[in-house]
């Protein structure tokens, strides 16, 4: 169970409900799965509070992934960290007392939840540890963790984790994107084989809660019925992504900056929701919120996704397929 010390570092018991306790005992017994588990994908969720600070429910997913990794044994799966950012806050600068970041990228919130990691469970060695620094929504972390990790280093067995409130969509996403073929009609898949195992949904208030989950449900509904169907393999994924998404299409970002310009920048989301990423810790509102996250955005998006878009070109040209597996942006 989750009551012993992982390293350092302990998770009580008391922070698992009934199901998520089930699901974490039969990952951690199932031995067939843990000696072929290639990957642990840890989703991040909002901006951490320092350098090794992620929020307090993304504390909780690092704390299983490394329980599960402990659990491995001489497996030693990669831990793989995810989330540049989100669209809702700003980024953490760097350093953290900064107006903003001097001489490099922002704190990503990968590498805060990286750095919890390896700062609470020394068990974990370093080189197991890796950060995906691309995405900003669950879909740019699906394509990103496949194009830019999992295809190029051949992984097939993963685990992914996030927090309950947050699994529904993550599930639609991930599923839709590791079930793409990377060519066309009658392209055969890579065969991923994925598991999900959600965390508890602590250290957000009742109503951010509520609020992330209605958003969440909604945008799986979306997935499952619309942008599968209507971007089935994983060229159509890009395709999506660079033409359609506010954070990676040239014309979005190009009408963000612009909209910054102007200084009317406006927004849809609901403050709670802002809140339950990180805003209401630097006292932003959802507009303010929106505001300062995309100078972070429009200076980083585009370098790191042309490094990782390449990446994906990379495993095409070396033969490397995708599976059949089971708004824009949408964190």
């Amino acid at each position: 169970n989750l009551g012993h010390a992982v390293g350092s570092h302990s998770i009580p018991n008391t922070m698992l409900g009934g199901k998520e306790h089930k699901l974490l005992d039969e990952v951690k017994s199932d031995v067939e799965f843990l000696s072929s588990l290639d990957a642990i994908l840890v989703l991040g969720g909002g901006r951490p509070s320092s350098p090794a600070g992620p929020p307090l429910y993304v504390q909780n997913r690092c704390d299983i992934a490394a329980d599960i990794y402990k659990e491995a044994g001489d497996r030693r799966p990669i831990i793989l960290c995810l989330s540049a950012g989100t669209a809702h806050v700003p980024n953490l600068p760097n350093p953290p007392e900064s107006p903003g970041s001097v001489g490099g990228p922002p704190v990503y919130e990968s590498t805060a939840s990286a750095a919890y990691i390896l700062s609470r469970h020394p068990e974990v060695r370093e080189e197991d540890v890796q950060v995906e620094t691309t995405s900003y929504d669950t879909i740019s972390n699906a394509f990103y963790s496949r194009v830019s990790h999992g295809d190029p280093s051949g992984w097939k067995r993963l685990l992914v984790i996030t927090s309950s409130f947050h699994m529904e969509r993550s599930r639609a996403i991930f599923d839709w994107v590791f079930g793409a073929p990377s060519g066309r009609e009658g392209a055969v898949g890579a065969g991923y084989e994925i598991r999900y195992l959600p965390a508890p949904d602590v250290g957000l208030t009742g109503e951010e809660v509520a609020s992330r989950k209605a958003r969440e449900d909604k945008s799986a509904v979306n997935v499952r019925t619309k942008l599968a169907p209507k971007y089935p393999a994983l060229s159509d994924v890009l395709k999506f992504l660079t033409t359609q998404h506010d954070l990676y299409s040239a014309k979005g970002l190009i009408a963000r900056s612009q909209v910054l310009t102007d200084g009317d920048v406006g927004s849809s989301v609901d403050e709670s929701v802002v809140k339950s990423y990180g805003g209401g810790n630097i006292g932003l509102g959802g507009s303010g919120g929106r505001h300062f996250a995309w100078h972070g955005l429009v200076s980083n998006a585009g370098i790191l996704a042309a490094v990782s878009v390449a990446a994906f070109f990379i495993g095409k040209r070396n033969g490397m397929s995708s599976v059949q597996g089971s708004k824009l942006h949408d964190k």
